[in-house]
């Protein structure tokens, strides 16, 4: 879903629900007109959860040991789950900071050389025009879901 808050009609603020399938999804909040830059992913798993955060020059990656377990032994026990969450540390591995687009920048050039290969494929890159597709075209047609 979107809209625009411009004359031309241009959409400057997008929300969208990406659903792979097997409970795995993503929600993303896009906006041109936002007066604070955010650019930060949160991963969260059954055992540990993973924040990502670009602008974060001291921590960009930080690690929560915690979690969720249900108990689920039968399909008796599914109507009545039982969750456990579990609480832990936190740790921020040692990441080099570098400028994203200089690190694509620089594994474009060496592909093109021939000196390694790229960890992005063009199945990578029709993936992802694929999803833009399909986020456009539920965007027209009021916020359907949009198969790929």
């Amino acid at each position: 879903m979107g809209t625009s808050h411009n004359p031309r009609g241009t959409v400057d603020v997008a929300y969208l629900h990406l659903d792979y399938g097997d409970g795995m999804t993503a929600h993303l909040h896009l906006s041109w007109l936002s007066p604070v830059k955010v650019r930060r992913m949160i991963f969260a798993g059954t055992k540990q959860s993973l924040i990502f955060d670009d602008l974060d020059q001291e921590a960009k990656i930080k690690l929560y040991d915690q979690g969720v377990a249900f108990d689920v032994t039968d399909l008796e026990s599914r109507r009545q789950v039982l969750v456990s969450y579990r609480k832990g540390d936190m740790r921020a591995p040692a990441i080099k900071a570098n400028e994203a687009i200089a690190d694509e920048i620089t594994e474009m050039a060496s592909a093109l050389r021939g000196e390694s290969a790229s960890r992005a494929t063009g199945y990578d890159g029709l993936a992802s025009v694929r999803t833009l597709d399909a986020a456009i075209r539920s965007l027209h047609d009021s916020g359907r879901p949009a198969a790929l």
